[in-house]
């Protein structure tokens, strides 16, 4: 019974000691003044022959860029590539544009499309878990 008690308390003394990252842990008030991320700027597509092209990757069960921005009346060209499996990033949909097309791993998936009207328009996966968005100006 006592070295029980001896080995909880070397676990409980070793856990109060150990630090994740090489950083301590601060305290909840102290997590409270950190300032909030803002969300990131949307990603330019680049325009080639009258066609705008962006690249979008999913990785790590987000998609890079997550936003970006695209003129209405001109064709948007994605391509889409994805480099994990299994994953819920499998689909990918434009639900404004009718538009679900399923992405394989390590292939170029182009889905091509003209927005008509400024705004915002959500991409997810199938399930609806891993969001994005194309803002139409």
């Amino acid at each position: 019974m006592k070295s029980l008690i001896a080995v909880a308390a070397l676990f409980l003394t070793i856990g109060c000691h150990q630090e994740t990252d090489g950083a301590r842990a601060t305290s909840p008030a102290a997590a409270e003044t950190t300032p909030a991320t803002t969300e990131p700027t949307p990603a330019p597509a680049t325009t080639t022959a009258d066609v705008q092209t962006i690249d979008l990757k999913v990785s790590g069960g987000e998609y890079q860029p997550a936003s970006f921005n695209v003129q209405a009346g001109k064709p948007v060209r994605l391509n889409v590539t994805r480099d994990e499996k299994p994953t819920c990033g499998d689909v990918l949909t434009i639900p404004s544009q009718n538009i679900s097309k399923p992405i394989p791993v390590n292939q170029v998936t182009t889905i091509e499309f003209t927005p008509q009207n400024a705004g915002d328009l959500e991409f997810t996966c199938g399930m609806n878990m891993m969001k994005g968005k194309i803002v139409v100006q």
